[in-house]
């Protein structure tokens, strides 16, 4: 299992898909409330044995941001096409109104 080495305070995960240069689509976040950081970690190491995570700013379409309790950014992955998929599937994610993002 990959090591993501994510910050002791990480509670949730949300996907965010690259629509443009300046535009960005926000997915709900999902917290792990009986171990929250390992919750974290799990779900990152799954979606990277899937072919999810990649280094490469230039082939992300994504990333996924790692909140703390304040849903404040305390770390991120870039995201492959696979991986925005499976974040989106297996974590249940629904799209948020533009109005209701960042």
């Amino acid at each position: 299992m990959r090591n993501f080495n994510l910050p002791d305070d990480a509670v949730a995960l949300q996907p965010v898909r690259f629509i443009s240069d300046d535009e960005l689509r926000y997915y709900t976040a999902t917290t792990f409330p009986n171990n929250p950081r390992g919750g974290c970690q799990v779900y990152l190491s799954r979606c990277a044995i899937a072919g999810g995570i990649t280094e490469s700013q230039e082939e992300a379409v994504g990333i996924c941001d790692v909140l703390n309790s304040d849903s404040e950014i305390v770390a991120d992955v870039y995201l492959t096409k696979k991986g925005l998929a499976f974040l989106y599937e297996k974590l249940n994610c629904r799209v948020i109104p533009e109005q209701e993002g960042r």
